[in-house]
């Protein structure tokens, strides 16, 4: 299973951390607005939150809450 991570703050850089010392996980990718902060993760970046959609079979959207909605919305379109 492949896994995403939107938001490369503390939150979304354990979530990156976690999932790619699980069994089970194949390649996890992350999306941030910084590009720095999202490769400092570790994981596969993506250039867009619409490209990491496409890529995963489960996401963690880890972005400030009055955002949450919104993405979770796009997630599950």
């Amino acid at each position: 299973m492949d896994v995403g991570v939107i938001g490369a703050g503390t939150v979304g850089r354990n979530h990156a951390r976690i999932y790619s010392g699980l069994k089970g996980v194949g390649t996890t990718y992350v999306y941030d607005i910084d590009d720095e902060a999202a490769a400092a993760t570790g994981a596969v970046v993506c250039r867009s939150k619409e490209d990491l959609l496409k890529r995963v079979d489960c996401v963690s959207i880890a972005v400030p809450t009055p955002h949450r909605a919104e993405i979770a919305r796009e997630a599950i379109a």
